[in-house]
């Protein structure tokens, strides 16, 4: 009986999520980062002689699809939830952490990689995947154990909170050099032309658009939640095709369209807030319930699990800059601005920041299919990830236990 197209399509949803729920659910259990079940599930799939029984073209193409859009999605939750105001109430403590657990590693990434022999590009991406911190595993920790309020929490939260930021100058940087690579002759004036038109047509969006939608939306009486929703997925795709028509890439507009939708919502008041609320949370569920998914499947479906296996010096040179660059970074950070503070402490925020696990692969993943890295490079970025993500928790936790030990 032969098996059509739309059976073989539904057959690999089925097989990718059934996996990747079962795996979840047990890590979930074991305390294991759960972004880690898809990015496992897309490293069996992408085994040639797996991928050849379970895929075809057509699902293929779908899963690809998916992918784009939850990464879309993915940056437009990660915009959504900058908050520049308190950025701008941080501390110069988490002002220093930040700083410092950004800076050392994409310095030591940028370098070493150019020391092994690697053009200025892939050194860049190894800089930028490095400095990055995916902080939401263990702010949860921390709420979990009741010590989110206490000084440590507060600041890997608010350097958490300039961390995001930093995320959006690198996707923005990415997008510059990708940019920039496809245009030929004059690239950098028809890039400044085309970023102009761009903050142009930002302003007209912020000024009339937006408001226009949220005042159309205003009436709570009719409004569903999924009204809200469905404007806001609208104005993201919205973003995100302008962007990529003026060649600066559909990663930047959905960041940027997730930032333009908070203001917005903030400038409505208590009402604003409520409807923000209710979009983060739909947003939340269709991004990692189920469109993310995809994204992280994608990726690791890509990484050369052989390629590691005949060649790993790469990836274990990645990842120890990336546990001693964020680790020394913070300590530093923490340290050195005079507020006090102990060693112990100084210690649980290098490894509170060390947690990784969505940014640097999404920073990976826009550099490899701009032809920006080799897969060679991805697959090492993706190892480190794995493992960085894989082990901040463990030894955070277990300074968690000390802590309530020493009673510090």
């Amino acid at each position: 009986m032969a098996v059509g197209s739309e059976t073989y399509i539904l057959f690999m949803l089925l097989i990718s999520l059934s996996v990747t729920y079962l795996l979840t659910k047990l890590f979930i259990k074991v305390h294991i980062p759960r972004v880690l079940a898809p990015l496992m599930v897309g490293m069996y799939l992408g085994i040639p002689w797996v991928e050849n029984l379970f895929f075809n073209n057509d699902s293929l193409g779908l899963m690809n699809g998916l992918s784009n859009l939850g990464l879309i999605l993915l940056l437009f939750y990660v915009g959504l939830g900058i908050n520049l105001k308190e950025f701008k109430d941080s501390s110069r403590q988490m002002f220093s952490v930040a700083f410092f657990s950004a800076f050392l590693p994409f310095i030591l990434g940028f370098a070493v990689t150019l020391m092994l022999g690697y053009e200025i590009l892939p050194a860049f991406v190894m800089g930028a995947v490095l400095s990055v911190t995916s902080e939401g595993g263990v702010l949860a920790l921390l709420k979990r154990e009741k010590i989110l309020s206490s000084r440590i929490g507060r600041i890997i939260a608010g350097a958490g909170l300039i961390d995001d930021v930093i995320e959006i100058l690198i996707i923005a940087i990415l997008s510059f050099i990708i940019t920039s690579a496809q245009i030929s002759g004059g690239g950098f004036l028809v890039f400044i032309v085309n970023f102009a038109l761009f903050f142009g047509f930002l302003v007209a969006l912020k000024l009339l658009f937006i408001p226009w939608i949220m005042t159309f939306l205003h009436d709570r009486e009719n409004e569903q939640k999924y009204d809200l929703f469905t404007a806001a997925i609208i104005l993201v795709i919205l973003i995100a095709i302008i962007t990529n028509m003026l060649q600066l890439g559909l990663s930047l507009g959905a960041l940027l369209a997730g930032v333009l939708v908070k203001y917005a919502l903030e400038k409505k008041g208590k009402q604003g807030f409520i409807e923000e609320a209710e979009i983060d949370d739909m947003i939340h569920t269709i991004t990692f319930g189920f469109m993310a998914l995809f994204f992280f499947i994608w990726v690791g479906m890509h990484t050369d699990i052989a390629g590691l296996y005949h060649d790993p010096w790469l990836a274990l040179v990645l990842t120890i800059l990336a546990l001693a660059g964020k680790w020394v970074g913070s300590v530093i950070g923490f340290m050195k601005t005079g507020y006090g503070g102990s060693f112990f402490e100084a210690n649980m925020i290098g490894w509170g920041m060390n947690s990784r696990g969505a940014m640097e692969l999404v920073a990976a993943e826009i550099a490899r299919t701009h032809g920006l890295i080799s897969i060679h490079i991805f697959s090492a970025i993706v190892f480190m990830a794995f493992v960085t993500t894989f082990l901040s928790p463990i030894v955070f936790h277990l300074f968690i236990i000390l802590r309530k030990y020493k009673k510090i």
